[in-house]
Parts: C-alpha cells; structure tokens; sequence
C-alpha cells in the first residue's frame, strides 16, 4: 500500500447516538449489567465529503450476568477459617462489523502494489462480531485474604470474528485473519 507522504488535519469528525443500560448491582448473590448502544461514527474530509470511520459500527449489545452460591462457613477445632463461594459469569457481546475500505483491484493489478477505492472510504463491513465467554470460580474468603480459583472461556463457541483481511496483488487473492477462537484461561488469584 502506498501512503501519502503529507497530511493536512482540516477535517471534522463527529459521533452521535444513545445508549440504554441496564444493570442489577449484586444483591442475593445475583447481578447483571446490560447496555445496548447505536451510533454513528463520521468525518467530513477536507473536499466537504462525509465517510464513515472505522468504529463506526452502528450499534453494540453487551448482556453480562452471573450468579455466586455461598457455602457454609469453614470451620476447623480454633473456630472458623473463613466463607467459600462459587460464582459464575456469562457474557454475550454482538457488535455491528468493523468498516475498511475496498481495493480497486484494476489499480492494485496494473501497478502491483494495493490501491484503495478512496472514494468509498470505510463503505465496507465486516460481518457482526459477536462472542460469548464463560467463566466459574471457586473463591474462598479468610479473615486476611481470599483466594480464587477459576476457568475463563472466551470465546465458547469458537467464532471466527474477523480482524483483518488483506489483498496480495501478485496472486489476486485475500487473506483474512480471524481473532482468538476459543480461549480458555485457568486462574489462581490472591487479594489481601
């Protein structure tokens, strides 16, 4: 791709939107917090033309819950050593796709090297990005500390999200690449 080797900040950007959220702080061992956005995201080039931005996704929609079980106290023969729990956490996040631009791919062919269509700037999507993870843990909560131990899956149903995708002349052909698939993570925290 080849990049201009000056640029003049003389355009205007502007973002709009509204945005509903709804959220249940943790109460009998139960929370949630949901938010659902639409925006547009735009700026204005220096020949007055408006385009898209990049972030400009159109809307987003996170829905976060979890629920935590509490045990009976933990007790040996000197009295009790402290509360356990288990929690679980889900989280769905679906987003409108992230926008690029096309190729012109006359252009890209006879010069051998990527031509953006400049005037469809960000005219293109991505499909949605849409991703559920999951997570349990087991917490145990001492007079001096609590110890944590967890599994985190992101990602759960292993989606292919696209980051990226990307044109090579020389074979007339793209390549994309997806975002982490499925991604589990094993955790032991202590906080004192």
């Amino acid at each position: 791709i080849s990049y201009p080797d000056r640029l003049v900040n003389e355009g205007k950007g502007r973002n709009y939107g509204v945005e509903l959220t709804l959220e249940r702080f943790l109460n009998k061992g139960f929370y949630f917090l949901n938010t659902l956005s639409f925006y547009r995201s735009q700026y204005e080039d220096k020949a007055g033309t408006l385009h898209p931005t990049v972030f400009d996704s159109r809307y987003a929609l996170n829905v976060l819950g979890g629920k935590e079980f509490y045990f009976k106290e933990i007790s040996n023969k000197k009295g009790v050593v402290g509360k356990g729990s288990l929690t679980t956490d889900i989280k769905f996040t679906i987003n409108g796709g992230k926008r690029y631009t096309p190729i012109d791919l006359t252009q890209s062919q006879l010069n051998r090297e990527v031509v953006l269509d400049n005037s469809r700037r960000n005219s293109e999507q991505f499909k949605d990005y849409i991703r559920l993870d999951f997570r349990v843990a087991y917490k145990l909560q001492m007079k001096n500390s609590t110890h944590e131990w967890g599994v985190d899956i992101q990602n759960l149903t292993n989606r292919k999200n696209i980051f990226n995708r990307t044109y090579f002349p020389e074979t007339n052909e793209y390549r994309i690449t997806y975002q982490t698939g499925l991604f589990p993570i094993a955790l032991y925290r202590v906080t004192f």
